[in-house]
C-alpha cells in the first residue's frame, strides 16, 4: 500500500506539472510574441493615418507640420497591433518639438520647428520602455526630411502647393493637370468619369486654384446628380460613395480609416451634408500632399 501511495503522488505531480510543460514560457508570461515595430504616423485632428514606417526609414514632412506618432509592436502570424510605452528624443535638440499626448497609448504629438536650415533631415529616437517587447527591437531610430516650402510630405518628392499666411493652400496647375483634377473629383463624389461639360470645371481650376477646386467640389457635390439621381438611377449607397471619396481623393481603403472618422462622415452624408464632408477632405493634408505629387 505505501508503494502504490508513493506511485500515485507521482502521478499527480507529473499530471499538473503537465499543462506548465506543454505551454510555451511566453504564454505563461502572457507576453505577445512581437516580430517587429513600426511608427504609426496621423494628423492630430481627424486622425487620418498619414504612414507607416519601419526603423530606418525616412518620412517627409512640411516644416511647420503637426502629426501625431505611434510605436506599434506587431505580432507574429495573426494578431492585432500593441501600442508599447515609447519615449521619442529629437537627436538635433530643436529641429522638431515633442510632447506627450495621450498616457495610455503613449502617443506623441510632434512639431517641425521653422528654421533657416530648410530641406534638412531631422533625426528621432526612440526607446519602448516595456519589457514585453523584445530587447533587440526596444531602441532605434527615423528619419524626417523637412521640406521648407510645405510641398513635401509623406508619399511625396515634389509638389504644386504653396503654404500662404493664414494657411490659405492654392494649386499652381497647368490644363493637363486641371483635366487631372476634374477626373479625380467626377470619379470620388459622381462615382463616374466627367462628361464634356465638365471643360469649364476644369478651367476654373487652373485659373483659380485650389479655392477654386473647393468650390468645384462642393458644386458637384451639391448638384442634383449627387444629390438624388445617383441614389435612384444607380442604387449607391452613402457606404459605397464614401469609399470612392477615401479612395480616390486620399488613397485610402475604408479599412485604413479609424472607425471614429468613418461613422463621423457616415453620418454627416446620411444627413445630406456631402458637401462639408468632400470639403473636410480636401483640405486635409493628405490630399494636398496626394494631389501636388499626382498633378506634377
Amino acid at each position: 500500500m505505501r508503494i502504490a501511495s508513493r506511485t500515485l503522488h507521482a502521478a499527480a505531480v507529473v499530471a499538473l506539472l503537465c499543462p506548465l510543460l506543454a505551454v510555451p514560457a511566453e504564454a505563461q508570461n502572457n507576453r505577445p510574441n512581437i516580430g517587429s515595430v513600426q511608427i504609426l504616423v496621423r494628423e492630430i485632428g481627424s486622425r487620418t493615418e498619414i504612414a507607416r514606417i519601419s526603423p530606418g526609414e525616412t518620412i517627409t514632412l512640411p516644416e511647420g507640420a503637426k502629426v501625431r506618432i505611434n510605436m506599434m509592436a506587431l505580432p507574429t502570424g495573426a494578431g492585432n497591433p500593441r501600442y508599447p510605452a515609447t519615449e521619442f528624443t529629437d537627436v538635433g535638440r530643436g529641429g522638431t518639438r515633442i510632447t506627450r499626448a495621450n498616457q495610455e497609448n503613449a502617443a506623441a504629438d510632434l512639431e517641425i520647428v521653422a528654421s533657416k536650415n530648410l530641406n534638412r533631415v531631422e533625426t528621432i529616437r526612440y526607446r519602448i520602455t516595456e519589457d514585453w517587447v523584445p530587447a533587440n527591437l526596444r531602441t532605434g531610430s527615423f528619419s524626417i526630411r523637412v521640406s521648407g516650402d510645405s510641398a513635401n510630405v509623406p508619399g511625396a518628392s515634389t509638389g504644386g502647393w504653396s503654404n500662404n499666411p493664414g494657411d490659405a493652400w492654392t494649386g499652381n496647375w497647368t490644363g493637363d493637370q486641371a483635366l487631372q483634377l476634374t477626373n479625380a473629383l467626377y470619379q470620388a463624389i459622381l462615382m463616374r468619369a466627367p462628361d464634356q461639360g465638365a471643360s469649364g470645371t476644369a478651367e476654373s481650376i487652373r485659373r483659380d486654384g485650389f479655392e477654386g477646386l473647393v468650390r468645384a467640389a462642393v458644386g458637384i457635390a451639391n448638384s442634383e446628380e449627387s444629390r438624388s439621381r445617383i441614389y435612384q438611377d444607380r442604387q449607391v449607397s452613402n457606404e459605397q460613395r464614401l469609399a470612392s471619396l477615401y479612395r480616390t481623393l486620399l488613397g485610402l481603403e475604408s479599412s485604413q480609416v479609424s472607425r471614429s472618422q468613418w461613422t463621423s462622415d457616415l453620418n454627416r452624408m446620411n444627413d445630406g451634408q456631402i458637401g462639408r464632408v468632400v470639403e473636410d477632405l480636401l483640405r486635409s493634408d493628405r490630399f494636398r500632399s496626394r494631389y501636388a505629387v499626382a498633378t506634377q
